[in-house]
Formats: C-alpha cells, structure tokens, sequence
C-alpha cells in the first residue's frame, strides 16, 4: 500500500492547481456549468448568509446522498471562503504550543482549561450510547464521538502539520548532490515536524474518497486522499518547486487504549518516501505518539519508539530512540527527560526498514554494521547530527499550507459538519457528523453486499 501513488486522482487536481495558477482563464470562465455543478459557488440564503439553500436536501459538493433520509436534519451551510480555512495555523513556538507546557521531566502537558472541560464525560457518555444502541438493537458500531472533542480539519488536513519543513529541508536537500548531506536534511525534515503535529484534539475521521489540496510557500503541491475507510487509510503526495523532489506515501492510523498505563498510543503506520530526480530514494517511519491521562490524571503528549530511515541509493541506515533515558530497570532512575532522542546513522546489517525493530525498538542498535555518526537532541528542542545543529525550535519556524482556490469537489472544505464546527455552532456540526456517519455505514453495506454478490457468481 504505501507504494501505491496511483490511488489519488493528482494528475486531475494537478490540472486544476497548474490552469489556477497559469495566469490562464480561471475554471469558472472556462467552465461555468463546471462552477454550478461541482466547484460549489457561495450562494446565500436570503435568511441567513451561513444557509446554503433551503431548497435541496444536499448541496453540490456533499458526500450525503439526496435519494437518502436524513435521520438528524439540519440546515446545509454555505462553503468556506478561503480566508476562513487558512486561519489558526500558527508558526510560532509559543503559538503552536499554546494551551500546552513543557513538564519538568519532558514532553508536554494539556493545561487549556476549555479544552480539558470539553473532554470531561466523554467516556460516560460513549458507555451510555452503547447501552442505548444496544437497547434499539443498533449494536456498537454506530457510536459516535461527541463533537465538542474535534477541531475544526479534518485528518488530511491535520497530517501536514508535519510537513511544514519540507521548504526548509526538501527544497534544500534538492539543491544538492552530496547525498549524505540530503540524508541529513530528510532526517531533519522529518524530525522538525513531530512538535507541529503534537495536539490533544481530534480532527475529523475522512470519508472514503475525500481529499485535500494545498501549497507550501516555496510552490510544493500537496494531495490527499482518504483512500480506505476500514482500515483508515490515506495516501499522500507532494512535489516540491519544479518537481525538485517528490515525497509521498500512505498512512494508515492506529490507535489503542491502554488502560493499565492511562494511555492512548496511536501511530500512523506506513512508509513515507523521499525520491529526487537523479533516482536518490530514502524511506521513513513515523514513532508513535502517546496521549497520557486518557482516564484520569493529567493530559501529557509524548513520542515513543523509532524513527527509522533508509537510503535505498547509498545503502545507509539511521535510527533515533525517543524516550531515550527512561528507567529500564525496576529501581533504575531516568537518565535524561521524555523527549530526548539518541541515535545513530550507520550501515546496517539487514537493510532496509526493519518492522521487528519497530516492534521491539530497543534492540535496534544491534542491527548496526558500522556506526557512521550520532543522533542526539531532543523533539521540542533541537537536533544534533555529529556536530552539526540541523533544526533549533528557536531558530527554525514551519511554514503552514495554504489552500488552493479551487479544489477538487470531494474536498474536505466541504464537508458540512467541519463546516459548521468552523462556525462554531455544535448542534448542526453534531447532526451532520450523525447523518453523514449512517451514510458511511450504509455505503460500505452496499460495498459488502456487492461483494458477495460478486464471489456468489464466480463460484457458479
């Protein structure tokens, strides 16, 4: 799956983004039926300027089905602007840490009064729902998570806050050919990124086929789709400046409850590729993220486990340990706080991304062939490779995505719960999280439905 680049239409939102940006005649003077159809022009209810229409059941671009009934009606909103989407990313230390303190033995913790208040009850409440589904014989799979808990993106949107430094080291690592040193910046790049992405809210769940587009200050195009619903699978794709580099891959997210250490560990499993014009291909993994506090006690965010990246060209290998001074003993101390890491790039002695070595991360140095240089530093703070300083939180800003104008019309702007959460009114985001929900269950029933029937006749 994560070789899998073909999944998203990009060539077709490539189109969009290159005729948008051409100085050419825009899609909507080009194709006005196009703008009426599918690119969802603004038009407001005389009632009210956040009403759509009163006058369908579905606006144009909604993944809700109009032949279906809606179980929790509300009103179908008018689109975002894009001056409403590109607000609330913050590049600044303090602005991205926000609600957040750094704890006297590292990583992070949750101090946003609001945010830990809208949390409260959340389990009660998920416990009763399932009492209740039982009851109406609905089951469990039809809970759904209170909307008060979710930020207003959606996951495709909320992953690349991890790739805010692509212009600052993809777009560098592209301007040179000492492939050491690119080696290097992919490391930093994606390293850089793990504090951005360090958030207690939730983004919205995508729906299968939804997709997201966007561009980084220096040009780089981003795609995103939501590619499979069980599992959550999204593959993505970005093409730095002139097609200087290409990143992409697939994730598919995980998350498991683990009530004896009051844990939430989620990780975005997948390869995540670098590849540069000269045939240059480097591979990562992502570590896993741990939410602490999940059911009583402090909120804390912490990364955990390895990243790994292996250069397919040059046959070397890097590993960097989080949490590298825990306590490995009973009565053993810590050694050094939860967020610094300890690594080292080296030639390995079984190439390539060894799974056995994510799973039990603590045995990865004995993989090591020949230590080549250290990894050391820490993902709040800095990182050091040799004697080299690469990325300084103090010194070193992300650069956030901006929206392009006109996107495909399966993206999640569009979207009439995130829509209405933007604008703050929870009853209708609630009700159309519910609707479009049932929506998906239903969808995948036909899927499976027709998969059986598929199977029946090539049995016969």
């Amino acid at each position: 799956m994560a070789e899998d680049k073909s999944a998203f239409a990009s060539r077709e939102a490539f189109v969009y983004s290159k005729i948008e940006s051409a100085n050419e005649p825009s899609l909507y003077d080009k194709y006005p039926s196009l703008m009426q159809e599918h690119l969802c022009e603004r038009n407001h209810s005389d009632a009210d300027p956040d009403v759509l229409t009163t006058d369908a059941k579905a606006g144009p671009c909604s993944f809700f089905d109009p032949e279906r009934e809606y179980e929790k009606p509300s009103p179908i909103p008018s689109h975002l602007e894009k001056n409403e989407i590109d607000t609330n990313r913050p590049v600044s230390k303090d602005g991205i840490f926000k609600g957040l303190v750094v704890m006297k033995d590292g990583g992070l913790q949750c101090v946003d009064k609001e945010a830990l208040d809208k949390q409260k009850g959340v389990l009660g409440e998920v416990l009763q729902q399932i009492l209740n589904n039982i009851r109406e014989g609905k089951g469990i799979v039809a809970v759904s998570l209170p909307v008060r808990i979710f930020e207003d993106r959606s996951v495709l949107e909320r992953i690349c806050d991890f790739w805010g430094f692509a212009p600052t080291f993809l777009t560098e690592a592209a301007q040179t050919t000492d492939r050491m040193d690119r080696f290097k910046k992919i490391i930093a790049f994606a390293f850089a990124g793990l504090y951005v992405s360090a958030q207690q809210s939730k983004p919205f769940n995508p729906i299968l086929g939804e997709t997201y587009q966007a561009t980084l200050a220096d040009g780089s195009e981003i795609y995103c789709e939501h590619i499979s619903h069980h599992p959550p699978i999204a593959n993505f794709q970005i093409f730095g400046p002139n097609r200087s580099y290409e990143f992409y891959g697939s994730y598919e997210f995980t998350a498991k409850i683990e009530p004896t250490s009051n844990k939430l560990r989620a990780v975005q499993v997948g390869l995540s590729h670098v590849k540069f014009p000269d045939g240059h291909h480097v591979s990562f993994i992502l570590p896993k993220i741990n939410l602490g506090g999940v059911m009583w006690g402090d909120r804390t965010i912490s990364w955990a486990g390895v990243m790994q990246f292996f250069d397919h060209s040059e046959g070397t290998k890097a590993t960097i340990e989080f949490d590298h001074g825990r306590s490995k003993g009973l009565f053993s101390r810590r050694s050094a706080k939860i967020d610094s890491v300890a690594g080292s790039i080296y030639y390995p002695k079984k190439a390539g991304i060894n799974k056995d070595e994510w799973k039990d991360w603590e045995d990865w140095r004995k993989n090591i062939q020949t230590e080549l240089t250290e990894i050391r530093g820490s993902w709040i703070d800095n990182l050091v490779i040799g004697d080299q300083e690469l990325w300084n939180i103090d010194s070193h800003e992300p650069q956030r995505q901006t929206t392009i104008t006109i996107p495909l019309p399966s993206d999640c702007r569009y979207r009439e719960d995130l829509i209405w959460l933007k604008r703050k009114n929870l009853e209708y985001a609630a009700n159309w999280k519910h609707d479009l929900e049932v929506q998906q269950r239903w969808d995948r029933k036909k899927r499976q439905d027709g998969e059986k029937l598929r199977t029946k006749k090539d049995k016969k």
